[in-house]
């Protein structure tokens, strides 16, 4: 029987990763158990006419939720045209939230089509009131416990060997000297309770050059969504003056596009500063014990939890930008970039876990 797979998103780049990532386990697990050989999948961005309309939107949908039978009553008075468009087209077997702007809807597509309901975060009040098949939250967040919970380490990434591979392939071929690079920086912006300490920034990034010329090393940089355009700029001056930096890329260029793979594969050391959930795990999912970088004193509570787990289970390095350079030449030399076999086997456990739920939900 044909499955078809429904991925509800917001714009974030991080949330619409862990998505594309629990899709491909789904996938895998639909196939190998002969359920379907190919399951369809459907991948609508959320978008809503204005903040207001989101906010109203949540605030109401508990309440349409109990006239909502064929239609969802009201729809064009909060939802973009282009995605009730899309929405109409589907007729979904499994629904993937990702993001909480997408639990409303999620919820009401849901009773309409009789679809399963898949979280990958802890639906907030009152939308923790209504019943999901599968909640999928990291340990550092506050989870809920139930039968339908399962706890992960990480946030959940899309990246697989092929894919690493290939954009390694890509972006050794637009290098001169791809054989020197060591280092890859994922550079962020401010987050939810957090402000991204730019001067803190440059310190670090000072250190890594330091680092670089002690161990005649190069490294890339590139930023993501949330850093400040003005602060990309200023990246761009700073770091092509630097030799060591053998490519430097803002995150809204082209040729950001997959990077992050090309970089894990290239690089020895991966460097993450400290606010991205998404931008740390995803190293770690490849096999990298990531480097995370601590641009100031105090820090989100989640964040501090996260980094602290990482450190206990050793899949990270938890280092100062003010003592960078000595830490960056310890592990370098030590070798302590890459996963042990006790840290890959936890995250196989857990991806086994992961298939295991999905299989009982199915």
């Amino acid at each position: 029987m044909k499955k078809e797979i429904l991925l509800l998103s917001d714009t974030k780049a991080g949330h619409q990763n862990q998505g594309r990532a629990l899709i491909k386990e789904l996938v895998t697990v639909i196939v190998t158990s002969g359920i379907d050989t190919e399951p369809g999948i459907r991948k609508i961005q959320l978008k809503f006419k204005s903040r207001f309309s989101e906010k109203l939107f949540a605030f109401l949908s508990p309440l349409i939720y109990f006239f909502t039978y064929k239609n969802i009553p009201f729809l064009n008075n909060f939802i973009s045209e282009e995605t009730i468009k899309d929405i109409k087209e589907i007729r979904p077997d499994i629904i993937i939230s990702v993001g909480s702007s997408t639990i409303p809807l999620a919820l009401l597509l849901s009773k309409i089509y009789k679809s399963k309901k898949i979280s990958l975060m802890n639906p907030p009040f009152p939308f923790n009131l209504f019943h999901f098949d599968l909640i999928i939250v990291p340990q550092h967040d506050r989870t809920i416990c139930g039968k339908n919970v399962l706890s992960t380490i990480l946030a959940l990434s899309p990246f697989d060997n092929e894919l690493i591979q290939k954009e390694t392939a890509n972006l050794k071929r637009q290098l001169k000297r791809p054989e020197r690079i060591g280092i890859g920086i994922l550079i962020g912006g401010d987050a939810k309770k957090y402000l991204f300490n730019r001067k803190n920034m440059n310190v670090a990034l000072d250190e890594i050059i330091k680092a670089c010329r002690i161990l005649d090393i190069d490294f890339i940089a590139t930023t993501c969504r949330r850093t400040p355009v003005d602060y990309e700029n200023e990246l761009k001056v700073k770091l092509d003056k630097m030799d060591c930096c053998a490519f430097f890329v803002p995150a809204n260029k082209e040729s950001a596009t997959n990077l992050v793979s090309g970089l894990i594969g290239l690089c020895k050391i991966m460097i993450a500063t400290e606010e991205s959930v998404s931008m740390i795990s995803e190293p770690i999912n490849a096999g990298k014990r990531i480097v995370i970088l601590k641009l100031g004193k105090k820090i989100y509570y989640k964040y501090a939890r996260f980094h602290k787990l990482l450190f206990k289970n050793r899949l990270a390095h938890v280092v100062s930008f003010d003592n960078l350079s000595d830490k960056l030449v310890e592990i370098y030399r030590n070798q302590s970039f890459n996963l042990d076999g006790e840290q890959k086997q936890l995250l196989e456990e857990e991806r086994k876990l992961l298939r295991e739920r999905l299989k009982n939900l199915l």
